[in-house]
């Protein structure tokens, strides 16, 4: 169920894109077991999936079935700061099911994008959420946290 979820919500994201603003790419967070991720732009918009994190898990035949996530933002504001540099807030949502529970969280990714030709960006990612925990006799938690995040994409 959740990866038919996941899979028609990239599909959906692929199909609405015009050529000149949609693009492939990854990205790398410090500090998250889900890095790097496959990215899909399109019209401001960015969906991450931990697809490397995923096919991990299904090769090592992890007890529980693989952790599945994804991550959407969308391009808010944007500022010129330069010839070919542009400053963007980006909030968004990500949703996180692994071993040990669900984590649903808001986040706002804020940095600089450079996009002459290749893209790239720089981004710090503040997090505020909700931890539900599949574990007996634990209770959820509000989380707080954030990431410091390298994205790379080409476009289509």
């Amino acid at each position: 169920m959740v990866i038919r979820t996941l899979a028609s919500f990239v599909a959906l994201a692929v199909a609405a894109a015009t050529p000149a603003f949609a693009g492939f790419g990854t990205t790398a967070t410090l500090g998250s077991p889900m890095a790097p991720t496959f990215d899909y732009r399109a019209n401001g918009i960015v969906v991450q999936l931990p697809l490397l994190h995923i096919v991990g898990d299904l090769a090592s035949g992890v007890e529980g079935g693989p952790d599945l996530g994804i991550t959407a933002s969308k391009i808010l504001h944007s500022r010129k700061i330069a010839e070919e540099t542009e400053g963007v807030f980006m909030p968004g949502l990500g949703l996180m099911k692994t071993r040990a529970g669900t984590d649903i969280h808001l986040q706002a990714r804020v940095g600089g994008e450079m996009k002459k030709g290749a893209g790239f960006g720089l981004y710090v990612v503040p997090q505020l959420g909700y931890f539900m925990s599949s574990v007996d006799g634990v209770d959820g938690a509000v989380t707080t946290g954030g990431t410091v995040e390298f994205s790379a994409w080409f476009a289509k």
